[in-house]
């Protein structure tokens, strides 16, 4: 639908701090899906369901700060500083344009959750950017938990690894290799991170426990299957080192994420979490 109305702005609320009602139009989002930037209108549904208001009632939004994708249907205020900055896009033309010190919050008054250093990753997807898929998905081996009687094998695109239905030699050198991107996301450097993983050990202490490790999103990756791409790999090291249990059991990675890469024999990790602590995940 056409927009109407007229670009016309009004000099005396430039530069100045404002305070206005209205609803978000997402226009970007940052790596890990965060909204980034959006159009600030005065009613639910504009520039989607119904004509966009005119572009003096529009205010162009680029957040200092990524937030949480807001709910479309839900009102916020918007705090910050307006310039007469035109912007014109497919969706719809403003005349005004926040930056810098803009500010989204509920009618309550509560900041809307922003992707700061306080935010924890808690998805393993969180840490490849969009456009960056797996080249294939996840590769996983069938363990029968009773024992490791029956397990299936897997082989990569060299034909390294154990063809399906034969047990695999666990003493065997001939490793699949590493697939995927290293590509990171920016945007997780010095944040928490809570994530759900397994251990492949790579270092212990005087006392055999464990105390540097990579931390990986399936059981068997770098051992028994192909490593998954160095962007969905951590390297660990452990504030207290620990006594490891069973190689498939779960474990909870808690700690800060830096964007570092390492380099191993067994694999690449695009990022690391150092004096971090582990948790086994009993079930």
């Amino acid at each position: 639908m056409p927009q109407f109305g007229t670009f016309r702005t009004v000099d005396t609320v430039l530069q100045r701090p404002v305070r206005l009602p209205g609803y978000v139009v997402p226009l970007a989002n940052a790596q890990d899906g965060r909204l980034s930037e959006f159009l600030f209108v005065p009613y639910y549904g504009a520039c989607i369901h119904v004509p966009p208001p005119p572009p003096n009632q529009i205010v162009h939004v680029v957040l200092p700060r990524p937030i949480e994708m807001p709910d479309m249907y839900s009102p916020f205020f918007l705090a910050g500083t307006l310039s007469a900055e035109r912007l014109d896009d497919d969706l719809a033309g403003s005349a005004y344009t926040m930056r810098g010190d803009a500010v989204v919050a509920t009618p309550e008054g509560k900041p809307a959750p922003s992707a700061t250093a306080d935010a924890r990753i808690d998805r393993w997807d969180a840490l490849r950017p969009d456009e960056v898929t797996y080249q294939r998905p996840p590769p996983q081996i069938g363990l029968s938990r009773n024992g490791m009687e029956g397990v299936g094998g897997l082989i990569d695109d060299t034909g390294s690894g154990t063809p399906p239905g034969l047990e695999i030699d666990h003493s065997s050198a001939d490793r699949a290799k590493q697939f995927g991107s290293s590509r990171v996301v920016d945007a997780v450097d010095g944040r928490a991170v809570d994530l759900d993983g397994y251990v492949v050990p790579l270092g212990t202490n005087d006392a055999g426990l464990v105390d540097e490790l990579l931390f990986v999103p399936f059981y068997g990756a770098c051992i028994h299957v192909p490593p998954p791409p160095p962007n969905q790999i951590i390297h660990v090291t452990l504030a207290t080192p620990i006594a490891l249990g069973d190689l498939w059991d779960p474990y909870r990675l808690a700690g800060r994420l830096q964007v570092k890469r390492f380099d191993a024999d067994i694999a690449s990790a695009s990022y690391d979490a150092a004096a971090a602590t582990l948790t086994a995940i009993r079930n």
